[in-house]
């Protein structure tokens, strides 16, 4: 899955939802989310 299409797909979701929830147990997409900014106020937002 490409960057852009994370990006452009939560992108979507928040701006029709107040919450989006996504589960990456491996932290596979950790990185390119915070790349992104598109993780804020997660558990692992410290």
């Amino acid at each position: 899955m490409s960057q852009q299409r994370i990006t452009d797909g939560l992108t979507a979701a928040f701006s029709s939802h107040s919450m989006v929830f996504w589960h990456d147990a491996d932290g596979e997409f950790r990185d390119l989310l915070a790349k992104a900014k598109a993780v804020k106020g997660g558990a692992s937002d410290a």
